[in-house]
Protein backbone atom coordinates (compact mmCIF):
# COMPACT_ATOMS: atom_id res chain seq x y z
CA UNK A 1 0.00 0.00 0.00
CA UNK A 2 3.08 2.87 1.04
CA UNK A 3 4.77 1.93 -2.10
CA UNK A 4 1.90 2.32 -4.50
CA UNK A 5 1.29 5.56 -2.69
CA UNK A 6 4.97 6.43 -3.36
CA UNK A 7 4.09 5.38 -7.13
CA UNK A 8 1.64 7.20 -7.19
CA UNK A 9 3.15 10.83 -5.95
CA UNK A 10 6.07 10.47 -8.58
CA UNK A 11 4.17 9.58 -11.22
CA UNK A 12 2.01 12.76 -10.46
CA UNK A 13 5.35 14.73 -9.75
CA UNK A 14 6.62 14.01 -13.16
CA UNK A 15 3.23 13.87 -14.94
CA UNK A 16 1.75 17.34 -13.73
CA UNK A 17 4.02 19.30 -15.00
CA UNK A 18 4.35 17.65 -18.34
CA UNK A 19 0.16 17.70 -18.48
CA UNK A 20 0.61 21.37 -17.86
CA UNK A 21 2.65 22.23 -20.22
CA UNK A 22 1.06 20.55 -22.94
CA UNK A 23 -2.45 22.69 -22.14
CA UNK A 24 -0.72 25.95 -22.38
CA UNK A 25 1.24 24.77 -25.06
CA UNK A 26 -2.27 23.97 -26.57
CA UNK A 27 -3.56 27.00 -25.76
CA UNK A 28 -0.94 29.25 -28.04
CA UNK A 29 -1.67 27.01 -30.64
CA UNK A 30 -5.22 27.87 -30.84
CA UNK A 31 -4.55 31.54 -29.99
CA UNK A 32 -2.59 31.85 -33.23
CA UNK A 33 -4.87 29.49 -35.04
CA UNK A 34 -7.61 32.55 -33.56
CA UNK A 35 -5.07 35.79 -34.50
CA UNK A 36 -3.80 34.18 -37.77
CA UNK A 37 -0.69 36.63 -38.28
CA UNK A 38 2.83 34.43 -37.11
CA UNK A 39 3.97 38.43 -36.83
CA UNK A 40 1.48 39.20 -34.01
CA UNK A 41 1.53 35.48 -32.27
CA UNK A 42 3.96 32.67 -33.92
CA UNK A 43 2.48 28.95 -33.54
CA UNK A 44 4.55 27.13 -31.03
CA UNK A 45 6.41 24.84 -33.82
CA UNK A 46 7.57 27.85 -35.36
CA UNK A 47 9.04 29.46 -32.63
CA UNK A 48 10.31 25.86 -31.41
CA UNK A 49 12.24 25.22 -35.00
CA UNK A 50 13.63 29.02 -34.56
CA UNK A 51 14.65 28.29 -30.56
CA UNK A 52 16.40 24.57 -32.05
CA UNK A 53 18.14 26.63 -34.61
CA UNK A 54 19.88 29.45 -32.43
CA UNK A 55 21.99 26.34 -30.98
CA UNK A 56 23.50 26.25 -33.88
CA UNK A 57 24.56 29.64 -33.89
CA UNK A 58 27.95 29.97 -32.26
CA UNK A 59 27.27 34.00 -31.21
CA UNK A 60 24.31 32.50 -29.56
CA UNK A 61 26.80 30.70 -26.80
CA UNK A 62 28.78 33.57 -26.55
CA UNK A 63 25.55 35.56 -25.87
CA UNK A 64 24.41 33.21 -23.38
CA UNK A 65 27.55 32.46 -21.44
CA UNK A 66 27.91 36.57 -20.93
CA UNK A 67 24.92 37.30 -19.52
CA UNK A 68 25.05 33.88 -17.70
CA UNK A 69 28.34 35.19 -15.89
CA UNK A 70 27.00 38.46 -15.34
CA UNK A 71 24.07 37.13 -13.53
CA UNK A 72 25.95 34.90 -11.86
CA UNK A 73 28.07 36.99 -10.65
CA UNK A 74 25.95 39.40 -9.06
CA UNK A 75 23.95 37.13 -7.73
CA UNK A 76 26.91 35.74 -6.08
CA UNK A 77 27.61 39.64 -4.74
CA UNK A 78 24.14 40.27 -3.88
CA UNK A 79 24.19 36.93 -1.78
CA UNK A 80 27.56 38.01 0.27
CA UNK A 81 26.26 41.29 0.46
CA UNK A 82 22.82 40.42 1.95
CA UNK A 83 24.31 37.56 4.54
CA UNK A 84 26.65 40.56 5.60
CA UNK A 85 23.72 42.79 6.18
CA UNK A 86 21.19 40.14 8.12
CA UNK A 87 24.50 39.98 10.71
CA UNK A 88 24.40 43.78 11.18
CA UNK A 89 20.61 43.87 11.49
CA UNK A 90 20.99 41.18 13.97
CA UNK A 91 23.85 42.72 16.00
CA UNK A 92 22.81 46.40 16.47
CA UNK A 93 19.72 47.45 16.69
CA UNK A 94 21.36 50.71 15.24
CA UNK A 95 22.31 48.63 12.09
CA UNK A 96 19.03 47.47 11.69
CA UNK A 97 17.55 50.79 11.54
CA UNK A 98 20.46 52.20 9.10
CA UNK A 99 20.16 49.44 6.60
CA UNK A 100 16.33 48.37 6.61
CA UNK A 101 15.04 52.09 4.85
CA UNK A 102 17.64 51.02 2.19
CA UNK A 103 16.02 47.38 1.75
CA UNK A 104 12.76 48.69 1.69
CA UNK A 105 13.63 51.23 -1.25
CA UNK A 106 15.03 48.45 -3.02
CA UNK A 107 12.30 46.10 -2.86
CA UNK A 108 10.03 48.99 -3.57
CA UNK A 109 11.24 50.13 -6.47
CA UNK A 110 10.64 48.99 -10.07
CA UNK A 111 13.70 46.86 -12.22
CA UNK A 112 13.27 49.63 -14.39
CA UNK A 113 13.93 52.26 -12.47
CA UNK A 114 16.48 51.31 -11.55
CA UNK A 115 18.02 50.56 -13.96
CA UNK A 116 17.93 53.56 -15.88
CA UNK A 117 19.30 54.89 -12.60
CA UNK A 118 22.17 52.77 -12.49
CA UNK A 119 23.36 52.49 -15.71
CA UNK A 120 24.23 56.51 -15.33
CA UNK A 121 27.25 55.75 -12.70
CA UNK A 122 28.04 52.28 -14.57
CA UNK A 123 29.75 50.75 -17.59
CA UNK A 124 26.59 48.76 -19.24
CA UNK A 125 28.83 45.45 -18.85
CA UNK A 126 28.29 45.43 -15.59
CA UNK A 127 25.13 46.60 -15.09
CA UNK A 128 23.18 43.37 -15.16
CA UNK A 129 25.16 42.16 -12.59
CA UNK A 130 24.46 45.30 -10.00
CA UNK A 131 21.09 44.82 -10.91
CA UNK A 132 21.31 41.42 -9.84
CA UNK A 133 22.45 42.04 -6.28
CA UNK A 134 20.25 44.70 -5.70
CA UNK A 135 17.71 42.26 -6.29
CA UNK A 136 19.13 39.58 -4.35
CA UNK A 137 20.16 41.80 -1.43
CA UNK A 138 16.81 42.59 0.58
CA UNK A 139 15.37 38.69 0.31
CA UNK A 140 18.72 36.98 1.44
CA UNK A 141 19.27 39.99 4.18
CA UNK A 142 15.73 39.88 5.36
CA UNK A 143 15.52 35.81 4.67
CA UNK A 144 18.67 34.93 7.22
CA UNK A 145 18.06 38.08 9.50
CA UNK A 146 14.55 36.13 10.03
CA UNK A 147 16.17 32.94 10.60
CA UNK A 148 18.99 34.62 12.99
CA UNK A 149 15.75 35.66 15.10
CA UNK A 150 14.03 32.45 15.04
CA UNK A 151 16.91 29.98 16.40
CA UNK A 152 16.09 27.18 18.38
CA UNK A 153 16.64 28.53 22.22
CA UNK A 154 16.30 25.00 22.89
CA UNK A 155 19.47 24.27 20.73
CA UNK A 156 21.29 26.98 22.44
CA UNK A 157 20.29 25.43 25.86
CA UNK A 158 22.50 22.57 25.11
CA UNK A 159 25.14 23.61 23.30
CA UNK A 160 25.57 25.62 26.96
CA UNK A 161 24.97 22.49 29.02
CA UNK A 162 27.58 20.71 26.74
CA UNK A 163 30.05 23.97 27.17
CA UNK A 164 30.16 24.29 23.20
CA UNK A 165 32.82 27.30 22.06
CA UNK A 166 32.01 29.75 19.82
CA UNK A 167 32.86 27.57 16.58
CA UNK A 168 30.22 25.11 18.03
CA UNK A 169 27.66 26.60 17.95
CA UNK A 170 28.17 28.15 14.61
CA UNK A 171 28.45 25.00 13.26
CA UNK A 172 25.53 23.11 15.52
CA UNK A 173 23.14 25.71 16.18
CA UNK A 174 23.14 28.74 14.06
CA UNK A 175 23.79 27.11 10.72
CA UNK A 176 20.79 24.26 10.82
CA UNK A 177 18.40 27.40 12.18
CA UNK A 178 19.15 29.32 9.54
CA UNK A 179 20.01 27.48 6.58
CA UNK A 180 16.13 26.95 5.24
CA UNK A 181 15.77 30.68 5.16
CA UNK A 182 18.84 31.31 3.76
CA UNK A 183 18.61 28.49 1.11
CA UNK A 184 14.66 29.14 0.24
CA UNK A 185 16.00 33.23 -0.24
CA UNK A 186 18.88 31.79 -2.45
CA UNK A 187 16.35 30.04 -4.74
CA UNK A 188 13.32 32.22 -4.65
CA UNK A 189 15.96 35.58 -5.39
CA UNK A 190 18.21 33.56 -8.55
CA UNK A 191 15.02 33.49 -10.71
CA UNK A 192 14.40 36.87 -10.04
CA UNK A 193 18.35 38.26 -10.86
CA UNK A 194 18.26 36.37 -14.07
CA UNK A 195 14.94 38.32 -15.08
CA UNK A 196 16.09 41.63 -13.87
CA UNK A 197 19.86 40.71 -15.63
CA UNK A 198 18.31 40.55 -19.03
CA UNK A 199 16.56 43.16 -18.70
CA UNK A 200 18.89 45.93 -17.62
CA UNK A 201 20.67 43.82 -20.97
CA UNK A 202 18.00 45.08 -23.17
CA UNK A 203 17.76 48.02 -21.99
CA UNK A 204 21.51 48.98 -22.48
CA UNK A 205 21.89 47.16 -25.26
CA UNK A 206 25.19 44.91 -23.59
CA UNK A 207 27.23 43.56 -26.07
CA UNK A 208 27.47 39.69 -26.19
CA UNK A 209 24.22 39.16 -24.06
CA UNK A 210 20.38 37.61 -24.27
CA UNK A 211 18.81 41.11 -23.69
CA UNK A 212 21.02 42.29 -26.90
CA UNK A 213 20.06 39.48 -29.24
CA UNK A 214 16.04 40.12 -28.05
CA UNK A 215 16.13 43.70 -28.58
CA UNK A 216 17.63 43.56 -32.30
CA UNK A 217 15.13 40.22 -32.69
CA UNK A 218 12.63 43.32 -31.47
CA UNK A 219 14.14 45.85 -33.73
CA UNK A 220 14.13 43.70 -36.86
CA UNK A 221 10.38 43.18 -36.44
CA UNK A 222 11.15 39.24 -36.01
CA UNK A 223 8.34 38.05 -33.72
CA UNK A 224 9.15 34.44 -34.19
CA UNK A 225 12.98 35.33 -32.82
CA UNK A 226 11.80 37.20 -30.38
CA UNK A 227 9.47 34.43 -28.83
CA UNK A 228 12.43 31.91 -29.65
CA UNK A 229 14.84 33.66 -27.40
CA UNK A 230 12.54 34.19 -24.82
CA UNK A 231 11.31 30.77 -24.69
CA UNK A 232 15.34 29.78 -24.09
CA UNK A 233 15.96 32.18 -21.41
CA UNK A 234 13.41 30.96 -19.72
CA UNK A 235 14.73 27.32 -20.11
CA UNK A 236 17.58 28.62 -19.29
CA UNK A 237 15.95 30.11 -16.08
CA UNK A 238 14.24 26.52 -15.34
CA UNK A 239 17.25 24.46 -15.72
CA UNK A 240 19.75 26.73 -13.01
CA UNK A 241 17.19 27.21 -10.52
CA UNK A 242 16.71 23.36 -11.02
CA UNK A 243 20.76 23.06 -10.30
CA UNK A 244 20.90 25.94 -7.59
CA UNK A 245 17.35 23.57 -6.21
CA UNK A 246 19.88 20.21 -6.55
CA UNK A 247 22.72 21.85 -4.84
CA UNK A 248 20.83 22.92 -1.55
CA UNK A 249 19.14 19.59 -0.99
CA UNK A 250 21.98 17.75 -0.66
CA UNK A 251 23.64 20.44 1.37
CA UNK A 252 20.15 20.01 3.12
CA UNK A 253 20.82 16.44 4.66
CA UNK A 254 23.69 18.46 6.81
CA UNK A 255 22.50 21.65 7.69
CA UNK A 256 18.43 21.38 6.82
CA UNK A 257 15.65 20.54 8.78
Amino acid sequence: MKDSIIRKAAFKKIAYPFIALIFWVGVWEILSLIIGSDFLLPSPLHVGVRAVKLFADGEFYLSALGSLLRVISGYALGILIGIAFALIMRASRLGEAILSPFLTVIKSTPVASFILVVWVFTPENVLPGIIGALIVIPITAQNVSTGIANIDQKSLEVATVYGFNKKQRILHCYIPSVYPYFSSAATVSLGMAWKAGVAAEVLAYVKSSLGRAIYLSKSNLDTELLFAYTTVIIVLSLIIEWGVRMIFERVDMRFGK
